[in-house]
């Protein structure tokens, strides 16, 4: 399954991460890292958004299995991984790159996709799916 279209709101679609930006932008901590996930159900509809990690300023220790532990229990059919740079900087870190890839190979393991990896910061975002493409093919 490759989501098309990002969902946002319980029930709702959006078209792009630029609207995962402006709903995460209000919940997600601004000195601190923070890493979220949106479960998405079959349509690619939001069934439920949590914060599963809290960090420091410029870091933010992650593990598979407590992000699919969260997928799973929420029944969904992809998800969207959010974090923040509190730093201001969109350039993902090697360590992003990592844990994207990583749960990109258990994501296909127990075949519920991963849509897309977004960083935020305050102002901007940037989608790795696009920027990185070929981390999820």
């Amino acid at each position: 399954m490759d989501c098309v279209e990002i969902a946002i709101g319980l029930g709702m679609l959006v078209s792009n991460p630029r609207e995962v930006h402006q709903w995460i932008a209000s919940r997600i901590a601004k000195d601190v890292e923070e890493i979220w996930v949106l479960a998405l159900n079959a349509s690619c509809q939001l069934i439920q958004g949590k914060m599963i990690y809290r960090g420091t300023v410029d870091r933010c220790i992650s593990h598979p299995r407590d992000i699919f532990r969260f997928v799973i229990t929420q029944n969904a059919c992809s998800f969207i991984l959010v974090h923040n740079h509190p730093s201001g900087s969109l350039e993902p870190s090697k360590e992003d790159l990592e844990i994207t890839s990583q749960l990109i190979l258990v994501s296909k393991l127990v075949e519920i996709p991963m849509a897309d990896h977004v960083i935020v910061t305050e102002k901007s975002y940037v989608s790795l799916k696009q920027t990185n493409g070929i981390l999820f093919t």
